[in-house]
Formats: C-alpha cells, sequence, structure tokens
C-alpha cells in the first residue's frame, strides 16, 4: 500500500480557558518562529474561526480544521472567548481547553483530502485529549496512506466509541482541482472576468477580498483555471491576514493570487495589479497597472464569449474550462509564431518587432507581456 508522502507535519493550536492561544503540539517541530506564528495566526482562534480552511505559506499548503468544544465559551460575536462559565467543571478529556485547530501542512493542493483527514485527527483529539493517536495515524498515513482512529460513537450508535478509516486513494487530485466551477466564478464576475485571464497571462499580481472566508477559499481556488495549461497552483495565497510577516511572505514569490477578508489590503495598491472584491462582484486595476491592461478587440471577443458560455445552461464547466485552454493555446501558438531570430539562432519576442508589424490596438503590449510571462522573450 503506497504512503502519502506530501504530508510534512501535524499541528495542534489551542485556545485555553484563560483565552490564551498557543501551539501545544507539532510533529515534526515546526522549522521557524515565523511558521508558528502563521500557523496561530490563520487559526483564527483568536478572532472569528471557521470550521476549515486552507492557505498556503512558503513552500507548504496548510489545512486547518477547528473544534470547539464549549459552545459557552463563545460570545454573541461568534468569538471563542472564555466567559464566566469557566470556572465550571467540564468534563472530558480537555477540561480547560475552550477550542483547538487542527493543521496539516502538506506539499499538496487538494483541500477535500486534507480537509477530511484534519476533521478526523480533530474528531479523534476531541475524544482522546492525547496526541499519540494523532503520531501514530500521521505515520501510517505517512507510510501506507490510511490510517483508522478511535472517536466517539455517534448518537444513535450506543455510549463509548467507534472507529473511522481515512485512505488517501479515495481523493482525485484532479476533482480538488474542479472543485468550484469556473463557470461560477465568470457568472459572478461578468465581462470583468477578462481581467482575471489577462492579469494571470502576464502573471501579474492579483489580490481577491471577501469578507467571508469560506465563501473567499470557494471563489479564489478556482483562479488557475483561467490559466489551466499551466497547471499551476502554487500561484495561489488563498487567505492572508494583514501582517508583516505574512505580507513579506507573499511578496518574495512576486506573482501571486492572494486573498484577504481585511479591506485594509484595498489601500495597499503597491500590492496588487487588479483588485478583485467578491462582495461587490468588481474587478479593479490598479493605477500603476492601467497601461497594462488597455483591452482591444481579441479581449472584447472572449470576455464575450466567456460570459455567454457562462449564462447557458446547456454548457458544463468542463465544457467551459477546456474551450478555454484551447483558446489560451491558440493564442500562445500565435504569440510563439511572432518571435524573431538573432545572428546566433536564438528566437525571441521583441517589442520593438512587434510594433513595426502594426498589431491591433494595444495588443504588441499584451503581446508582449505575454510572451515575457512564458519566456519568450528578451528584456527590453
Amino acid at each position: 500500500m503506497a504512503g502519502y508522502s506530501s504530508l510534512q507535519a501535524c499541528a495542534i493550536v489551542e485556545k485555553d480557558t484563560s483565552s490564551e492561544v498557543m501551539l501545544t503540539w507539532a510533529y515534526p517541530s515546526l522549522p521557524s518562529p515565523e511558521l508558528k506564528a502563521v500557523v496561530i495566526s490563520r487559526s483564527r482562534l483568536a478572532s472569528d474561526p471557521v470550521q476549515f480552511s486552507f492557505s498556503r505559506y512558503d513552500a507548504n499548503w496548510l489545512y486547518m480544521y477547528t473544534a470547539v468544544l464549549h459552545e459557552g465559551s463563545t460570545n454573541s460575536k461568534g468569538l471563542l472567548a472564555a466567559d464566566e462559565e469557566q470556572e465550571q467543571t467540564r468534563s472530558g478529556p480537555l477540561p480547560r481547553v475552550n477550542a483547538f485547530t487542527v493543521t496539516l501542512l502538506s506539499k499538496e493542493f487538494n483541500p477535500e483530502l486534507h480537509g477530511r483527514l484534519a476533521s478526523l485527527f480533530a474528531k479523534s483529539y476531541t475524544h482522546t485529549g492525547s496526541p499519540i493517536d494523532l503520531l501514530k495515524a500521521y505515520l501510517s498515513v505517512l507510510t501506507r496512506g490510511t490510517c483508522t482512529l478511535r472517536v466517539k460513537a455517534e448518537e444513535g450508535e450506543g455510549e463509548g466509541e467507534s472507529e473511522e478509516t481515512f485512505e488517501a486513494a479515495e481523493y482525485d487530485r484532479r476533482s480538488a482541482l474542479l472543485a468550484t466551477p469556473l463557470k461560477d466564478v465568470i457568472a459572478m464576475l461578468g465581462m470583468e472576468s477578462i481581467l482575471v485571464w489577462t492579469a494571470l497571462m502576464m502573471r501579474k499580481r492579483i489580490v481577491v477580498f471577501c469578507d467571508r472566508l469560506s465563501v473567499l477559499l470557494k471563489v479564489i481556488r478556482a483562479f488557475p483555471l483561467f490559466v489551466s495549461h499551466r497547471q499551476d497552483w502554487d500561484i495561489l495565497r488563498p487567505f492572508v491576514n494583514c501582517e508583516n510577516v505574512e505580507i513579506d511572505e507573499m511578496k518574495k514569490q512576486g506573482v501571486y493570487c492572494a486573498g484577504f477578508t481585511d479591506n485594509a489590503i484595498l489601500s495597499r495598491t503597491d500590492l496588487y495589479d487588479i483588485y478583485v472584491d467578491v462582495n461587490a462582484r468588481s474587478v479593479s486595476v490598479a493605477d500603476q497597472a492601467k497601461a497594462d491592461f488597455r483591452m482591444g478587440g481579441f479581449h472584447k471577443d472572449l470576455a464575450q464569449w466567456m460570459v455567454s458560455s457562462a449564462e447557458d445552461p446547456d454548457v458544463t464547466n468542463q465544457q467551459i474550462v477546456r474551450e478555454l485552454s484551447s483558446r489560451t493555446k491558440g493564442f500562445l501558438k500565435k504569440v510563439e509564431s511572432l518571435q524573431i531570430e538573432d545572428e546566433e539562432g536564438n528566437t525571441y519576442v521583441s517589442m520593438a518587432d512587434l510594433q513595426e508589424r502594426q498589431l491591433p490596438p494595444n495588443m504588441d503590449r499584451f503581446v508582449f507581456a505575454v510572451a515575457n510571462a512564458e519566456g519568450l522573450s528578451t528584456a527590453e
């Protein structure tokens, strides 16, 4: 039985009855204080947690599943804060823990697989209060691709405990890549969807805002499908807090598609070329990038096709993804055909040559930017 070698670490962050949030266990140990701080911050135990989230930091995907053990510790704003009832005697293996988050670090993008495993770890930890079972299960998944854990019996199954099994082989990566229909994203953004495609084609910086994390994650995970020929989900930074350690890591990537739930990011125009507001269903271009987003007839035609396809109930999401990929590859072949050859036999796309060809309005700059993004040009 093949192991699941993408796993890199497992960690537990807890919020206790004193409202203190801390990393209480990790295997293997997290390699840097910056990563520890990010794991704690993105758990959102100190503010407004969600049951499941995923994000990326450095070279790892972070999958987080949160369990609230004592509902009385949640105030009217939904914050996991201790209240007067914390002094009461609590039963169970974790009496002084209000809530905790299981975090899995992995090299693979597959929220469904890791979400299922993290939720199983959370159920086991709730039942036993010991990370030893989690350690054994983690090593079992790493080496065999499967694990079985003791959990509290479900209602109707009687008292005591039962067992649940995880099988990594049951989760197809391609299904994870297509989990959010690109068709829905295009329908949401309308004609402005072309700005997202254009930004991704030119490898520009994209910031996506939504005040609901669950909605943000659902939308942003579909963005790489606009340029599915690259098969690059690592460009995503699905959830980033407006904290220096996270912003600095994001900036180091140079190119990214990053999600935020804090609208303060709107004023940070130095961090993005286009800004996607999911709440408003709109896309705007930063002033410093507007010269690169001048549209022509080609963009208009492609945008109209995307919108009409998204609105057509007879067109499936996979048909849209395949056709957009085909159209994109066709465009890239035309870009490749515009390469010139120098005296040493090197071929490349030249801005000067594009200008001499008198392409349709605004196309020379766009073609050169795409050629540069695809490694087909020389610096000019």
